[in-house]
């Protein structure tokens, strides 16, 4: 499935404008702090005397994106090496609905805002560039520009932040899993050893087994040529030594 197709199956676009998000209500306060500082320094009209900040700005940014990037896919690269598949299955039994393919689409999202922002500063950067007068625009277009370069880069900004958080709480919730797991596993050794102990008592008992089946265990694992064979053996030895 392609990204755009993931992005709206899992109605990331929502993300944009759901005021529960700490990313969506700061992008909104910078947004308006941004737009009052263009009104109160008449930015429109004193565009000349402004124009090598845009410039500065623009590419400036460009450059922290393309840093973005590169911790976005370190962050995919954890996420990879911590999701193995005992922790995968663990989490879709224990939830079974879609959440590792909704987790990593958050970081297909986050990429493609990304990208799309160094594009729209580097389009910025070079159109002021250009000789004053070659792209005029007007004065809503302008501020149009202004709210939404301010809200997209800092709703990135702090989206960002989030799912390096969810990445860390990934971590903790798979060292969870695999200590579940562990004990999972502990607790079904165990009760071999303890069903085996039984049966074997058992043969013993109505004299299916000679009481003598321990050296005669022994004996079978020297002749299958285990390479844990001496381990097996001492194992063995103090198991049933009582």
């Amino acid at each position: 499935m392609g990204i755009l197709e993931d992005i709206i199956k899992y109605k990331m676009y929502k993300e944009y404008i759901n005021l529960k998000h700490l990313e969506v209500i700061a992008s909104f306060i910078m947004t308006m702090i941004a737009v009052w500082f263009c009104l109160v320094n008449d930015l429109y009209n004193n565009y000349v005397h402004w124009r090598y900040i845009y410039i500065h700005i623009s590419w400036s940014l460009s450059i922290a994106m393309l840093g973005m990037l590169g911790i976005i896919f370190a962050s995919i690269s954890l996420v990879i090496n911590i999701l193995n598949k005992n922790i995968v299955s663990a989490i879709k039994k224990i939830n079974h609905n879609d959440t590792i393919n909704d987790f990593m689409t958050t970081f297909k999202f986050l990429v493609i805002n990304v990208v799309s922002c160094i594009y729209l500063n580097l389009m910025i950067y070079f159109i002021n560039n250009l000789p004053i007068g070659t792209c005029e625009i007007s004065k809503e277009q302008y501020y149009v520009i202004v709210c939404f370069m301010t809200y997209i880069t800092t709703f990135i900004i702090f989206y960002l932040v989030g799912v390096i958080n969810n990445v860390i709480r990934m971590y903790f919730i798979s060292h969870n899993y695999s200590e579940i797991n562990t004990y999972e596993k502990t607790l079904l050794e165990v009760a071999n050893e303890q069903r085996i102990d039984f049966v074997i008592l058992s043969l013993i008992k109505h004299n299916i087994l000679s009481p003598n089946f321990v050296n005669e265990l022994l004996a079978m694992i020297k002749h299958m040529d285990s390479p844990n064979e001496k381990k097996v053996e001492e194992y063995i030895r103090n198991y049933y030594k009582h």
